[in-house]
């Protein structure tokens, strides 16, 4: 899989998630994929990611990502974007740099690492 098709894979993987749509989400993520987000504990398998990132909606929205670079190597992935949320007890807008790696097997994500300082979440 080249650049391209790799990060419009992930697109549509990421628009599925905040869907919630489990079935779509197969499509794109193993049954066991591991979920790593920051220094939290590893999550594994969809319904764990769907989880997550649905109680990270209840603190913050998702709005979308700014592209800055991204880089694929062997079975790995990895994209540099600027993430930009709408904070949910303020409705302040909150933006911040993130990397995440997607680690891909027999052509679904594996594993998905995000590395974020997510501390705007809960900021004043």
């Amino acid at each position: 899989m080249d650049v391209s098709a790799a990060l419009t894979f992930v697109e549509e993987m990421e628009q599925a998630v905040m869907t919630n749509d489990k079935a779509r989400v197969a499509r794109y993520l193993t049954e066991t994929v591991a979920y790593t987000v920051g220094a939290r504990p590893t999550l594994n398998g969809i319904d764990a990611v769907l989880a997550a990132v649905a109680e990270q909606g209840t603190i913050a929205r998702w709005d979308g990502h700014t592209f800055v670079k991204g880089w694929i190597r062997d079975d790995a992935l990895v994209v540099e974007v600027v993430s930009h949320f709408t904070r949910q007890s303020d409705e302040r807008r909150i933006s911040f740099p993130c990397a995440d790696i997607y680690r891909f097997q027999g052509g679904r994500i594996a594993d998905w690492r995000v590395y974020a300082d997510m501390s705007p979440f809960h900021a004043p």
